[in-house]
């Protein structure tokens, strides 16, 4: 089973873009938090609420470049069976570009849609209350 998880979002300033999107649609935010992963050093946050927005702050150079300007970097969702639809995506065309292991210990992998300008990101439901405890998110918001 696939179901959404989040979209990402990748901005040039996350306050800035926090606050836009705060009184333009009303979203709230959880403290931003920073991640490394690999060398490159991300400032994230999420969404209060479903449906789930990650905004990341990214470096020049990295999957989370914003050298052309903010835009939509991925659409992530939960799969139950990981590497089958790791498999699928790459028989599909959309190429692995980045895999790793989250701070929490879910696996997770990008593939991008060449044609769809975007990632796909594959989020393993094992690291997924793991996630949800991360950003005390409610389980409630992300079913369906």
């Amino acid at each position: 089973m696939r179901t959404f998880a989040h979209v990402g979002v990748v901005v040039e300033d996350l306050d800035k873009a926090m606050t836009e999107l705060s009184l333009g649609l009303g979203v709230e935010w959880m403290e931003p938090q920073i991640r490394q992963n690999g060398p490159v050093r991300l400032r994230v946050v999420f969404s209060r609420t479903a449906p789930y927005i990650e905004l990341i702050q990214g470096q020049p150079g990295s999957s989370w470049d914003t050298s052309k300007g903010p835009h939509v970097q991925h659409l992530a969702y939960w799969t139950d069976d990981f590497e089958s639809d790791k498999q699928r995506l790459a028989e599909a065309g959309s190429a692995l570009e980045r895999e790793g292991v989250a701070p929490f210990g879910g696996a997770w992998s990008y593939h991008l849609c060449a044609n769809g300008g975007f990632r796909i990101e594959l989020c393993d439901t094992k690291g997924r209350q793991a996630w949800l405890d991360c950003w005390h998110l409610d389980e409630a918001g992300i079913e369906g």
